[in-house]
């Protein structure tokens, strides 16, 4: 079967000793799990540990210890550098001091799994342990049975499974071809190692006694340089030694009764500092609570606040419009306030009358243009400016009392104003004609007066007129009917005059015709008298 690209990866890495690599896998180095926190406030539970990202190379070598003495195994953590296609060893245990694999598994269904290696090297020292996470159940299962098979075969010693059967391991080489490498070197060792297995056990292999614990036994021994026929005379002697250890732990716990109650003492103290703690911290809560709500009511208050101002603008702005639109200019109060309108006067009288005609527009009420708009000063130009509101009220405020108080009197100032205009302009035909009249009076042939005068104060009342026929239609046709009058009347007296002074050249002419008939009759009945 091809090697792997790891294992070729590894054999390059110790090449130039004389390891020979059996196993070698990649996983995710994790911190370490440790307990933390409580269940319920009595019992600790374990904290997962948690995956840092970083690969690694868990690598299994051997090398013989002897030529009948079997294998020495050597568990390495690799880590990749440069590009990740060479590698550094950065801790290495040998696998006699492995005694614990702990298999645990990761949330999330996706098959990762947390692996755990415990080595213990003796009892005075404190254990080492390797945390790593495999990506599946396939890798995790062929590490453990590599080292599980490893320690039972050539280190004589059962490592203890915590997670999976031991069962399931032993059998799961069937039909995994990736094991035959180890299963192969195992067999080829089985048999020089067999043979050493019983002697080793005997006197405390390497999983069972450290090179320290027996040194410490051998200067134990020497000290006391006891023979083989004194055993039994040392058994006493460690029975009497140990019974005295016994009595010194007993009076070291007795002893210690005044710092276990005073311990005990501080965690009680300890307790009511976190019952209180969890009062004040749920005060706490309750107040926040409330400070949530306050706030949410404040924030809706001025939410309101400000939705108000905005709405307080526009109906300030409409108010604004609204009396503008009530309100008469001050050249317009002063026009209405003349008892007489004179012909210098006319144009003031005009703009005052196109005025009211756009207040009055501008009180009626629209539904396609509710939003109040302020009118244009009034034109002291001459013509007609215009005869369109350029504001109007909505409908809502066309009923308000005040605005129906305001449209009342402009009606009234309307009629009032017409009156006045329309007595005037009948005055003024009159004048107009009556003064033709006079001239025309003296007509004795010839041509007819000038009409030039006539003209001039048709252009200068025409406002006027408009501005009637805009305000009260209704009292146009009064004036077209003493217009006619007046125009009638002079169109008489002209005729009159044209007609008497024909009639007084005619008799003229006849006079002179008749005058010249007789003369020339006289002078021919003298001519007839000298006849011989």
């Amino acid at each position: 079967m091809a090697k792997s690209e790891t294992i070729k990866r590894m054999e390059e890495l110790f090449a130039a000793s004389e390891e020979r690599v059996l196993m070698a896998q990649k996983v995710l180095k994790s911190e370490k799990a440790s307990l933390g926190g409580t269940l319920g406030g009595t019992f600790p539970f374990r904290k997962q540990a948690k995956a840092q990202g970083k690969e690694r190379v868990i690598c299994l070598t051997a090398r013989r210890r002897g030529k009948t003495q079997g294998f020495r195994g050597m568990l390495h953590a690799c880590k990749p550098v440069g590009n990740g296609n060479k590698y550094i060893v950065r801790q290495s245990l040998p696998m006699s001091q492995l005694t614990k694999i702990v298999v645990i598994g990761m949330p999330g269904g996706d098959g990762r799994e947390q692996l755990d290696l415990v080595f213990s090297s003796s009892a005075f020292s404190s254990d080492a342990r390797w945390t790593h996470e495999v990506a599946s159940v396939a890798d995790r299962t062929l590490i453990v049975r590599a080292l599980y098979l490893f320690c039972t075969r050539h280190e004589h010693q059962r490592p203890a499974i915590s997670g999976v059967d031991p069962g399931e391991v032993e059998s799961w080489g069937t039909g995994h071809p990736e094991t035959a490498d180890l299963d192969s070197e195992d067999a080829r060792a089985s048999s020089g190692a067999d043979d050493e297995a019983p002697q080793r056990m005997a006197r405390g292999g390497p999983g069972l006694v450290s090179a320290r614990e027996a040194k410490d036994l051998q200067s134990l021994l020497d000290m006391f340089s006891l023979g083989f026929s004194d055993v039994e005379a040392f058994q006493d002697r460690l029975r009497a030694e140990l019974t005295a250890l016994e009595d010194a732990n007993a009076v070291g716990i007795l002893a210690s009764t005044a710092g276990v109650t005073e311990i005990i003492g501080n965690i009680g103290y300890a307790e009511g500092l976190v019952e209180d703690m969890e009062e004040s911290l749920h005060i706490l809560d309750v107040k926040l609570r409330h400070m949530r709500k306050d706030i949410a009511a404040i924030e809706a208050r001025n939410n309101s606040l400000e939705l108000q101002t905005r709405n307080s603008a526009k109906l300030l702005g409409a108010l604004d419009g609204l009396l503008a639109s009530l309100e008469l200019s001050n050249d317009t109060k002063r026009v209405l306030l003349q008892s007489a309108v004179q012909i210098t006067s006319v144009p003031a009288f005009a703009d005052a009358g196109w005025e009211l005609q756009r207040r009055l527009a501008a009180l009626e009420p629209s539904v396609h243009s509710p939003e109040v708009k302020l009118p244009p000063p009034p034109s002291a130009g001459k013509g007609r400016p215009g005869g369109k509101a350029t504001f109007q009220l909505s409908a809502a405020m066309a009923g308000m009392a005040a605005v129906e108080q305001q449209r009342m009197q402009l009606m009234r100032h309307t009629r009032t104003f017409t009156d006045r205009v329309a007595a005037f302009l009948c005055q003024q035909f009159d004048d107009i004609a009556t003064q033709t009249i006079a001239d025309v009076r003296g007509y004795t042939g010839g041509a007819l007066p000038d009409h030039e005068n006539i003209r001039s104060k048709a252009e200068i009342l025409a406002p006027l007129m408009q501005v009637v026929q805009g305000l009260q239609p209704s009292a146009l046709p009064p004036l077209r009917v003493r217009y006619c009058a007046a125009l009638n009347k002079l169109l008489r007296q002209e005729l009159r005059a044209v007609t008497a002074a024909g009639r007084r050249a005619a008799a003229a002419a006849d006079a002179a015709a008749a005058a010249a008939a007789g003369a020339a009759a006289a002078a021919g009945g003298g001519e007839e008298c000298d006849c011989p």
